[in-house]
């Protein structure tokens, strides 16, 4: 099985607003990205968000789950991506018995997911083997990162204080770079500039 963690913890300090909900090339960023996954053929997307006294959270929570996630509620949210990452790694290992090949870490404001990379990213890593399927523009690492489980259930183990790149860049792993070539796969969606720069360019994607 294939799923993806999907981090939507984020205080949107920048944007001035909860950036997750609003919309993209008119759909809400949430859901362009669980839709995206979803179509690509993830089977479960955990998708962790803020606790609902946070502002916008419980429509962030409803228009994901309505998008075909699964909604974990992180009370108090994690002030580290990491910690989100966790968090539904946890979840993801709750079923006995579920084996889960690989995971797909995509940040919820990640712009450039969409099925058709989804799609090859899950197909690289079936027909290789190989413990990272990274999108690229250009040659610069985007999103999203797919991880072999074994690769995956590290990341609690990760030094306090480091972040999951400091596992993912470890020399060693068999790597496939996915090169795309829409530059969103290494934008984010951090200020009000990012939106109107975006969402035009996003329209119906």
């Amino acid at each position: 099985m294939i799923a993806a963690i999907v981090p939507a913890c984020g205080l949107s300090q920048r944007m001035g607003r909860p950036k997750l909900i609003l919309s993209v090339g008119g759909t809400p960023q949430i859901e362009r990205v669980v839709r995206g996954l979803v179509a690509g053929g993830v089977a479960r997307v955990i998708c962790v968000v803020p606790p609902g006294h946070q502002p916008g959270a419980p429509k962030l929570a409803e228009t994901a789950q309505q998008s075909g996630a699964e909604v974990v509620i992180a009370d108090p949210a994690p002030s580290q991506m990491r910690e989100t990452v966790e968090m539904g790694l946890h979840e993801l290992s709750r079923v006995p018995g579920s084996r889960i090949d690989a995971v797909l870490l995509t940040p919820g404001d990640a712009l450039g997911v969409t099925d058709d990379l989804v799609l090859e990213m899950i197909s690289r890593f079936q027909n290789e083997e190989l413990d990272l399927v990274i999108a690229t523009f250009q040659g610069k690492w985007g999103h999203p990162v797919m991880m072999r489980w074994s690769l995956a259930e590290q990341i609690p183990q990760i030094p306090e204080g480091q972040g999951i790149n400091s596992l993912v860049k470890r020399p060693g792993w068999r790597i496939a770079e996915v090169a795309s070539k829409n530059p969103a796969v290494i934008a984010d969606l951090d200020t009000p500039e990012d939106l109107a720069r975006w969402s035009p360019r996003l329209s119906g994607g």
